[in-house]
């Protein structure tokens, strides 16, 4: 499933399949809130392509901002095999996505 992720009004991530895929389930192992976890489940489970940070209450969308653009990047370098394909281009995506959330 190709997925988007709405980081505010004026900044959208698109991305293929398996790296909204992975993005989504860092997000889902990452966050603190259970309901946060839940809603990451359901758009997982439904192939729902589409993250809204906005749709989230304030302190859940500031957290998942800072998962984005602080862990995201680290945790991608370190979990990812170093022989997955296009591993470069994957994290750059990755960067693209961290940029974007620091920047909201």
């Amino acid at each position: 499933m190709a997925g988007d992720i709405f980081v505010s009004d004026s900044l959208q991530w698109p991305a293929n399949g398996s790296v909204f895929s992975w993005v989504l389930g860092f997000l889902t192992e990452a966050t603190t809130d259970p309901a946060v976890r839940e809603e990451l489940e359901e758009i997982d489970e439904h192939n729902l392509g589409m993250l809204d940070l906005d749709s989230f209450a304030p302190p859940a969308r500031a957290e998942l901002l800072t998962l984005l653009s602080e862990r995201l990047v680290p945790h991608a370098e370190a979990e990812l095999p170093p022989d997955v394909a296009d591993r470069t281009g994957f994290l750059d995506e990755l960067r693209t996505l961290a940029d974007m959330a620091r920047s909201a």
